[in-house]
């Protein structure tokens, strides 16, 4: 084959370098391999392609050609130099320090070997001396891109940011091919927050390097930031198109279809980066990531777990399994997560809003306080915390700090539809029932579809008797009860041909609770119709008490258990307009450590199945339907002298349950004894005999009943507390 003729020029190895000045690598390198194989012996020429090679990444290639160059001249400065540069990209700078210096001792003011050195000194951590040299180089040559381009990273190492950019534009104004500046410039643009700039310059630089996967992840990651998705995503694609084995490159590529909510495009990327680095712990908690946003919460839990048998001090990955465990009910594997979460990462306010509310849900009050304010403390304008502490504080009785702290999170979050909500609430507790409906209707503004705040409304506007507009706030929220409201609601107004229409419809539907079994019973006595009760037509007849004097060491197990939690400071007290002259408990009784380290709980499933077992042959609903799993809540009622509870029905419950833990001694006829009836009436004069029942209570007495019946207390005015173990049987839907 035919040799290509030379060029004839003044300098034989100028058209080389001129090449290589315009940064045509691929040029210089045929243009000096022509030259080379004219000139096999040319120390320079082979030395100059080492370093062209080098520039282009071809470092194995690089160092061969350096080996050629050494064995025919050794001392040759620009061998020392280029051996420099091999020296820094094997991250060896002592060395390469050693190399320049002789580089220099030979040619002590070639501007190149002076800027090799300073470069050196830089990967030495020695900036002060390496600046020095630098100044001094371009003070003699001012046309030196490369050493611009130098200074401009030492002083982005020191935050001279505008310096940085200064040089760098400088170094690029005099040679536009060098990519590594303009990315270093995309860098400087986007610590200052300028992504339009940042992405220019990205671009500038894939110009001169359209392959470099580098410049290719860095672009998409600053489309991703600006929340362009679209462009982000097709730069991240051709960067896994033109390398598929790169796994930052479909990492990047799955964190983009993420947050454009391509779920599906997004799990794919992952596994594709999982392909590649199996025992990757961060892209397993990526797949956890998705696999939680796509409801398969199990899969997370696996893929969160796998995780951290390969890496355990990934916080976050603590964190997102934390929420896991939450979503599925392991509250106390979730509180070991997001505890450990913050063992890594003491600043983590996000896992200690978390922690607070998964010790809210276990009812541990005083933990769930702290959480949360120690989420504050760490971001002072984290609204969803201030919204947390609010609702925290709600169910603890405190209404003004509430308020307060639901005020605090509008402030920070003004379209915080949640808060707005919550507010309503507080609002509607504490009587100011304008400011409240103000509050429901700006969350509905914000939300027109959130059904709580609707709901809500609802409930407000029955409170104030405006039960059309209730039924219809009703109507809208659609959630589970609702129809039930709206069945509530005919009742109230007196409508009866709408009260049975909704009755009969709900009943077809298969609907069956104590508030349907209530309504149904209630409106035979208030229109004279009889109706097919499906909970039970006759609970008065389910009503059943037995004397756990008998049957258990009641004294140790429940009168000493509740008087340690009616004494203890720490336990909070909610306020409850059916009691006059008591108090009563806040959060689940159940849940209490002190309830939990006894028998109390087993005491009662077991009473509740013997109360099961005594009706198995029944017929009505409440046994028939009796539900498949259920929790029990509950709490305590402590009453004063004159103490008495007005009459109603526990919704939510299927039976209900009380425990007499104190009775005062009667000083008049039935005082402090429960009333269970059919209606809500407070005066059993009233009623019809069979319509009601006087159950006379006594210390350890346990009465069950259907959660449908209406019971209340008769007034007593002896002076020793009458104190109440009060709970419900609820089904888990």
């Amino acid at each position: 084959m035919k040799k290509k003729s030379l060029p004839i020029v003044k300098n034989e190895l100028s058209q080389g370098v001129q090449l290589l000045e315009n940064g045509k690598l691929r040029e210089a390198q045929e243009w000096l391999r022509l030259f080379i194989d004219s000139n096999p012996k040319h120390s320079e020429a082979l030395s100059l392609l080492s370093k062209i090679l080098l520039l282009d990444k071809k470092d194995s290639e690089a160092e061969k050609v350096l080996l050629e160059a050494e064995s025919i001249d050794p001392e040759l400065p620009s061998i020392y130099r280029n051996q420099a540069r091999l020296l820094l990209k094997k991250s060896n700078p002592k060395e390469a320090l050693e190399k320049i210096k002789l580089a220099v001792k030979k040619s002590p003011k070639n501007p190149e070997n002076l800027l090799i050195l300073a470069n050196c000194l830089v990967a030495n951590k020695r900036d002060n001396e390496a600046i020095i040299i630098i100044d001094d180089i371009i003070e003699s040559k001012s046309d030196y891109a490369e050493a611009f381009a130098s200074r401009a990273l030492i002083r982005f190492r020191s935050n001279d940011k505008n310096g940085a950019i200064s040089d760098a534009k400088s170094s690029l104004s005099l040679k536009p091919h060098l990519a590594q500046i303009w990315s270093l410039l995309g860098s400087i643009y986007y610590q200052n927050n300028n992504f339009t700039d940042a992405i220019s310059a990205l671009k500038s630089a894939l110009k001169f390097e359209p392959d470099n996967i580098l410049f290719i992840n860095q672009l998409g990651e600053l489309l991703k930031l600006d929340n362009k998705v679209g462009d982000a995503i097709a730069v991240f694609q051709k960067a896994v198109d033109l390398n598929p084995k790169n796994v930052s490159s479909w990492t990047n590529l799955g964190l983009v279809f993420q947050k454009d909510k391509n779920l599906k495009e997004a799990k794919k990327a992952y596994q594709s980066a999982l392909n590649i680095e199996p025992q990757s712990a961060l892209i397993l908690s990526n797949l956890g990531k998705i696999s939680s946003e796509s409801k398969e919460f199990e899969i997370a839990l696996k893929y969160f777990k796998k995780a951290l048998e390969i890496e355990p001090s990934l916080a976050e990955t603590n964190y997102n399994l934390g929420n896991i465990f939450q979503i599925l009910g392991k509250l106390p594997d979730a509180i070991k997560s997001y505890s450990r979460a913050i063992a890594l990462k003491p600043d983590y306010p996000e896992a200690h809003n978390n922690l607070g509310n998964t010790h809210k849900e276990l009812d541990q009050f005083a933990d769930s306080e702290i959480n949360y304010k120690k989420a504050l403390v760490l971001k002072p304008d984290y609204a969803e915390a201030h919204n947390n502490l609010g609702n925290l504080l709600q169910e603890l009785g405190r209404l003004e700090e509430a308020e307060l702290s639901y005020k605090k999170s509008i402030i920070l979050k003004p379209e915080y539809a949640q808060a707005h909500n919550n507010l309503g609430t507080i609002y509607k507790e504490l009587g100011r029932s304008i400011e409240a409906e103000k509050s429901y209707k700006k969350a509905i503004a914000l939300n027109s579809d959130f059904s709580e705040a609707h709901y809500n409304l609802g409930l407000l506007f029955f409170k104030l008797k405006k039960y059309n507009l209730a039924a219809e706030q009703f109507e809208i929220a659609k959630i589970r009860d609702s129809k039930l409201k709206v069945l509530k609601c005919s009742y109230v107004m007196d409508e009866k041909n709408t009260f049975y229409n909704n009755f009969n419809n709900l009943v077809k539907e298969g609907e069956n609770n104590s508030l349907i079994g209530s309504l149904g019973l209630r409106s035979k006595i208030k229109y004279g119709v009889k109706k097919s009760n499906p909970f039970c037509n006759d609970p008065l007849s389910y009503v059943t008490k037995i004397d756990l004097n008998k049957l258990y060491n009641f004294e140790d197990i429940f009168s000493k258990t509740a008087q340690d939690i009616l004494s203890d400071s720490s336990i909070s007290f909610k306020d409850q307009g059916l009691l006059t002259n008591g108090v009563q408990t806040s959060g689940n009784f159940f849940s209490l450590n002190k309830v939990s380290n006894t028998e109390i709980e087993s005491i009662i499933r077991d009473e509740i199945e013997k109360y099961r077992i005594k009706f198995k042959t029944s017929k009505e609903g409440i046994i028939k339907s009796w539900p498949t799993s259920y929790r029990i809540e509950g709490w305590l009622v402590s009453m004063q002298s004159g103490g008495r509870l007005d009459p109603h029905i526990h919704e939510t419950g299927w039976i209900t349950g009380s425990v007499y833990i104190s009775v005062p001694s009667k000083s008049k006829f039935n005082s402090g004894d429960l009333v269970l009836c059919l209606n809500d009436e407070k005066n059993i004069m009233e009623m019809n005999e069979d319509q009601y029942s006087i159950v006379e209570v006594a210390k350890g007495d346990l009465c069950l009943f259907p959660s449908s019946l209406h019971h209340h207390t008769i007034p007593f005015e002896e002076n020793v507390n009458r104190i109440v173990l009060a709970f419900d049987v609820i089904p888990n839907i």
